[in-house]
């Protein structure tokens, strides 16, 4: 299927994708150890505080919430007088962080659900093998199969903000992938179908398994220049421009 279908587009994707997660990761990269940044009604309001003063409490429901003390409301107050002819509104401010959280929470939350359902839904068609049109057109099979792969993959990507399991995603992105192509081939129904299949799994099997015989050294590469401290210079740009 990787040679039926055009891949341009889906390596376009994937390199937005890649993009969105950098830019994520280098928003929710550590700050630099004794100040914090304190987030207040205006842009003139904020001020750096000790990281003592600063109390942050993630809501896993609410998305997050934060919490000052009085020593970091004093700093923020005495930190910069606000502009003429305006007043802080520090209560709006907060409701407005509140309900921009309380969207991306419901965000995140939809992107989860959509892609689970997606997936789950190919795969109970291609069990029920129905309909029958979808499951034996030669054209949109691979291009069923491209969705299913870069709907897996968006998941994977996106999995620290989604919270899903990857693992568990390829997995079942996988089962649905192989149980859609097995039944196009209706090995039950036909001699000519059975030998079809066995002779593309036979091809799928010599493939992943030079695959794996590539990823094991490689990963045990990684592993040990992880291991040393090799990656820590990525690391520490990556926090000096967040």
């Amino acid at each position: 299927w990787l040679k039926q279908s055009n891949l341009r587009p889906a390596a376009f994707a994937l390199a937005i994708v890649a993009a969105v997660r950098l830019a994520m990761a280098c928003r929710t990269a550590s700050p630099r150890s004794g100040d914090v940044v304190v987030a207040t009604a205006s842009p003139c309001d904020r001020v750096q505080a000790r990281s003592a003063d600063l109390e942050a409490v993630v809501s896993p429901t609410a998305g997050f919430g934060v919490s000052f003390s009085p020593t970091a409301r004093e700093a923020a107050g005495a930190g910069a007088e606000p502009p003429a002819g305006t007043k802080p509104r520090r209560s709006q401010s907060l409701l407005s962080i509140a309900v921009l959280s309380r969207a991306s929470f419901v965000a995140r939350r939809g992107l989860k659900l959509a892609g689970a359902a997606f997936i789950l839904i190919i795969l109970v068609l291609a069990l029920i093998c129905w309909p029958r049109g979808l499951i034996d057109d030669p054209d949109l099979r691979p291009k069923l199969m491209s969705a299913l792969f870069l709907v897996g993959l968006v998941l994977v990507v996106l999995e620290d903000h989604v919270g899903v399991n990857k693992a568990a995603v390829m997995l079942i992105v996988s089962a649905s992938m192989w149980t859609f192509l097995a039944v196009g081939y209706h090995p039950h129904e036909s001699t000519d179908g059975h030998e079809a299949l066995e002779e593309e799994l036979d091809h799928g099997l010599h493939d992943v398994g030079a695959i794996i015989l590539f990823l094991l050294p490689a990963m045990g590469v990684v592993e040990s220049i992880d291991h040393f401290g090799g990656f820590a210079v990525v690391t520490a740009a990556i926090a000096r421009l967040a």
